[in-house]
């Protein structure tokens, strides 16, 4: 009996002879839960899975796509970097189921405070973008002045009790502060950061290179000397051995990038990897690691010998659509 339902299908049809005569079969096949899974993939291409906002890579073809328009219709806009003060806190004391859903919420209240229009994203970690098209200065501080005082009165959940959070809350401004989507975040960014520097649970508005914090000048300091030692070629890889414990056999080597400041200074990653990823930098980092450990399995495999490399890159490698070609490439 039909449900009135329309669903989607694929047919096949098969003609069969026999000395009865010609028939055909005919195969329909329910595409419903096909369809639905190609939706639900879709969707995961493009939004965080805990939080369900955008991701960082459509974040930033979002805002790509408003400068765009911005250079063509002489638009303005501005864009929101918000970060969660101390959230390191709640993943310690409650744990990372918590501090997800704490994420999860804190998502909903940025996206109930901010206009329909604005575009609401997940940048990494604790850390989310707003891009808010067409607001002047006031409009976007206001914004920026709401986010912080609707997360200050939220009760987040908690597994005994309410769990409550402030942020930090940058703002920059298009086509003012920048032109381009590593200059917009840069800007937000450093703006996040003399917030953060004030005590946290408020907002600033980017002021130019003679205004910003120390902590955005530490960020955009170790960027220009990530784009120097790239340009310089002064990042290192080291060759970490991997031993079998049973036969003492070195299994794999695990390569692990460094930069070099100065002929007899050596940085760990620990002391440039966060501003990288912040930055955006972290991208041809890790497109830099790949082409190296390339280059070194196939010159090892032309003398003969047979290595196998464990490889790190970022969390936000999966963003890079050109990082496989750029690989091959080289």
């Amino acid at each position: 009996m039909g449900t009135g339902r329309r669903v989607p299908v694929e047919g096949t049809t098969s003609q069969i002879d026999s000395a009865a005569g010609r028939f055909f079969a005919h195969i329909l096949r329910d595409l419903t839960e096909r369809r639905q899974l190609e939706a639900q993939m879709l969707y995961l291409a493009d939004h965080d899975l805990v939080t369900r906002v955008l991701n960082h890579r459509r974040f930033e073809d979002e805002l790509a796509r408003q400068l765009a328009e911005t250079q063509r219709y002489g638009t303005r806009g501005a864009v929101l970097f918000i970060d969660a003060d101390g959230f390191k806190e709640v993943n310690d004391r409650w744990g990372h189921r918590v501090g997800d859903a704490v994420l999860a919420d804190l998502a909903r209240v940025l996206e109930g405070v901010i206009a329909t229009r604005a575009t609401v994203g997940r940048l990494g970690g604790d850390e989310f973008g707003a891009i808010l098209p067409n607001k002047g200065p006031e409009e976007a501080q206001g914004t920026a002045e709401s986010v912080v005082a609707a997360v200050r009165t939220h009760e987040f959940p908690g597994p005994s009790e309410p769990v409550r959070i402030t942020v930090s809350v940058g703002v920059a401004f298009f086509p003012d502060d920048g032109t381009t989507t590593d200059e917009i975040l840069v800007r937000a960014d450093e703006a996040m950061y003399d917030a953060k520097a004030s005590g946290g649970d408020g907002w600033h508005r980017h002021e130019g290179e003679d205004r910003r914090s120390v902590p955005g000048k530490a960020s955009r300091s170790w960027e220009d000397t990530i784009q120097q030692a790239l340009a310089a070629d002064r990042l290192l890889l080291f060759c970490q051995p991997i031993v079998e414990l049973v036969t003492g056999r070195v299994a794999m080597y695990e390569l692990l990038v460094r930069v070099q400041i100065e002929e007899d200074e050596v940085l760990p990653p620990a002391a440039f990897l966060e501003a990288a990823e912040r930055t955006g930098a972290i991208h041809r980092i890790d497109r830099w690691v790949l082409r190296q450990a390339i280059h070194l399995l196939a010159s090892q495999q032309r003398a003969g010998r047979q290595v196998r490399l464990a490889v790190n890159v970022s969390g936000r490698a999966f963003e890079d659509r050109g990082l496989l070609r750029s690989s091959h490439t080289s």
